[in-house]
């Protein structure tokens, strides 16, 4: 087959052009130290990419929620050892109060003292954290504790945070994890009131609310336990977590490439 002038042109023009586009994408890569710049420069090791970026973007994110789900039981554990020292202290105070032989005068002390503590753990449930209260599960606008009549007004439910792959894990404790029920404060008045004018009801009184109080630190103390493992097994899942993005990011895959523009991930924040 004859070809004409027209078309060895035009054949030669298309190499020189197909050249040209191979000899500017090795610039590129030479100028970038990427392989890829394009999805058109390999399609399949494009798409393995961005499935790449999307996994350390995840985990990375999951590293965050871990770290300031943590940062929450810290912030938990510091006000249930407040609890755990009043309780402590209300303990000596009964303990004390027990003692028939005390005069008028010491008692009075006591009573001021037992008021004071009771206040101190009140407020110390109804704490909150950038307006949210602490305790109340997820009613966080709706304080833990009724001050007066010492209902629990909030609920016993949890927030989650999403710290792996299908895995949730509860961001908070409730008033009812803590200190078991109300009846430490209930228990508390009565062996007040029974300092404050004692009767026939006066031992009792003082009994049960030691009982109560012990039951309450026993709960308290547990929680405590609780953290202290919830707070490791986060820790757990923090270390592999940081060794997988590390790891990903040595990968030549991602360090030779980079695709641009970048898609927008899906928000996995806690």
């Amino acid at each position: 087959m004859r070809v004409t002038d027209s078309q060895f042109n035009a054949i030669m023009q298309r190499a020189l052009m197909d050249n040209n586009i191979r000899l500017n994408r090795v610039f590129e890569q030479m100028s970038t130290g990427k392989k890829l710049n394009h999805l058109s420069d390999d399609p399949i090791a494009a798409v393995r990419l961005e499935g790449l970026k999307k996994n350390i973007s995840d985990n990375q994110q999951y590293q965050r929620n871990i770290e300031n789900v943590q940062s929450q039981l810290t912030r938990y554990e510091t006000n249930i050892n407040t609890l755990e020292e009043l309780s402590q202290q209300i303990n000596e105070l009964l303990l004390q109060g027990k003692n028939g032989a005390l005069d008028t005068e010491s008692r009075a002390g006591i009573v001021l003292e037992l008021k004071s503590l009771k206040e101190e753990m009140l407020t110390t449930l109804n704490q909150k954290n950038e307006g949210s209260y602490l305790f109340s599960g997820t009613d966080i606008f709706t304080a833990a504790i009724d001050a007066t009549t010492y209902a629990f007004t909030g609920n016993n439910d949890y927030r989650q945070t999403k710290v792996g792959d299908d895995q949730y894990v509860n961001n908070n404790l409730t008033i009812t994890d803590v200190i078991g029920s109300n009846v430490i404060f209930t228990s508390l008045d009565s062996a007040i009131a029974e300092l404050e004018a004692p009767t026939v009801g006066f031992e009792v009184a003082l009994a049960t609310a030691l009982e109560s109080n012990q039951q309450a630190h026993q709960t308290i103390l547990e929680s405590l336990t609780d953290i202290g493992s919830q707070y490791n097994s986060l820790d757990s899942k923090k270390r592999p977590v940081s060794i997988w993005c590390s790891l990903q990011r040595r990968s030549p895959l991602v360090l030779k490439s980079s695709i641009m523009p970048r898609r927008q991930q899906s928000s996995i924040k806690a």
